[in-house]
């Protein structure tokens, strides 16, 4: 059940005749609440990551804690909780720990059978429930093969199954080391089926232009992919030479995916490196759109209403916007730099409260960096290069990654804003809300001050 709650301010200006008398009042409504709005959001309350850094989403109390009590978790990082924000474990795709940050039972060297033998370890993993199991997980997990000039391709996609059910509710991995997908990219992303209740995870495999789309329901993972061959090749020179790194980002409304190859080597530094493409969370297909060649792209990151899309390129960070993505050119000229830094770089998430967070490799180690209003347009997204401090503990690469319908805020909109008019709301995507509580903020109307109606109208008093 997803429930969309809204609360509204409204501000007020007086428009005026040629003859300088004032003609109307009319109201301006901005949406100033929206937490509990996204049950399913608490999933994502709890994360580690880095080595010893962690955050707790307090969303009741409208507050972000450092949290310092998880392992380290190096490259890779995942974590999950309950309906309620109850942390119910997390993996740095190699290792599982419990929500009393203890090995979980069959929780050591989860994703490459001879892990140690090979000095393999994840890059990337991610962490999604069972539709219909509310007690089954599973863990998907790419690795990563270190000094392996020969094995440069061999990166897998693996994944192990969770039952929380066992271990008298501390959960026991009862299936491990699972290959789903031979030589793969560096790239994974989750989304919600246009149901709702199904998930999708998208990757790449290398030295080739296909995407797969694996389902995830209530029988399980569907091991038979759906295959979309779109976009430039994925190319493999050696070890060094490579497209693997970038990330692959679908959009919260699940409509949108962007794939982004970083290399700084020739050949490939030259080459394509940024891509956009449709996504159909019906089908699982995906279609080009436009291809970019731009400096060191390396990080994505959608804001919460998929109006805009951010991009770190080298140590700076850009937002571009997602409407006029379909001209390539104006595409291009709606960047804008919403953050320069001299050096460093580090990875993009949104959280639960709808701002998106920064991992830096710079001299900013113990702090994320915070897009506060990242649904507004150019520097009134309002980036803090220290917004959170993690009491002491260094960031690392990574931020855990979630199923990105987590992170779905639609906007909405009101017709007829003027004194005496009755004012007509809606929420501009309704695809992924079962229900909706509208708040008008006007008390003296009692009762009508709120609707359960998907486009309501308001008489303000």
């Amino acid at each position: 059940m997803v429930i969309f709650t809204l609360s509204l301010n409204m501000l007020f200006a007086q428009t005026y005749n040629s003859s300088g008398l004032k003609k109307s009042i009319c109201f301006f409504f901005f949406l100033v609440f929206f937490s509990e709005f996204l049950l399913a959001q608490k999933e994502a309350s709890h994360w580690y990551f880095g080595w010893q850094a962690g955050l707790f989403f307090d969303i009741d109390n409208d507050t972000v804690i450092a949290d310092t009590t998880g392992k380290s978790s190096g490259f890779a990082c995942a974590s999950i909780s309950d309906k309620n924000g109850n942390l119910l474990f997390y993996t740095n795709g190699d290792d599982v720990w419990d929500s009393d940050h203890k090995l979980m039972k069959n929780g050591k060297s989860v994703s490459h059978p001879d892990r140690s033998a090979f000095n393999k370890y994840s890059i990337i993993c991610l962490i999604v429930p069972n539709p219909l199991r509310k007690n089954i997980f599973y863990i998907f997990s790419i690795n990563i093969i270190d000094e392996c000039a020969l094995c440069y391709k061999n990166s897998n996609l693996y994944y192990s199954i969770v039952d929380m059910n066992k271990n008298n509710g501390k959960g026991d991995v009862i299936s491990k080391n699972n290959l789903l997908l031979n030589d793969v990219s560096y790239k994974l992303t989750a989304v919600k089926h246009s149901n709702n209740k199904a998930i999708w995870v998208i990757t790449h495999t290398v030295d080739s232009k296909d995407f797969y789309s694996f389902l995830v329901d209530a029988n399980g993972i569907n091991i038979n992919p759906v295959i979309s061959s779109t976009g430039s090749t994925h190319k493999i020179v050696n070890v060094g030479v490579n497209w693997k790194y970038g990330d692959l980002k679908v959009s919260p409304d699940g409509n949108k995916l962007v794939c982004l190859k970083s290399c700084d080597t020739l050949p490939l530094w030259a080459q394509i490196n940024f891509e956009v493409f449709n996504f159909n969370p019906n089908n699982g297909k995906i279609n080009l759109i436009n291809k970019y060649l731009i400096h060191l792209p390396q990080h994505c990151e959608f804001s919460p209403n998929g109006r805009y899309l951010y991009l770190e390129q080298g140590s700076n960070i850009y937002q571009y916007d997602w409407e006029k993505v379909f001209d390539s050119i104006d595409f291009l000229n709606s960047r804008i730099l919403i953050e320069k830094q001299s050096k460093g770089w580090g990875s993009l998430q949104t959280g639960i409260d709808g701002k998106i967070y920064r991992t830096k490799h710079s001299n900013s180690l113990y702090y994320l960096g915070v897009i506060q209003n990242p649904n507004k347009k150019g520097l009134h997204c309002n980036y803090n290069d220290s917004g959170v401090y993690l009491l002491g503990k260094v960031v690392g690469p990574s931020l855990p990654i979630f199923i990105q319908s987590y992170f779905f805020i639609p906007d909405f909109e009101a017709k007829n804003t003027c004194l005496s008019d009755t004012t007509l709301f809606y929420i501009t995507d309704t695809s992924r809300i079962d229900s909706v509580l509208w708040d008008f903020g006007d008390s003296a109307s009692g009762l009508n001050n709120f609707s359960t109606l998907w486009r309501p109208k308001h008489f303000f008093a």
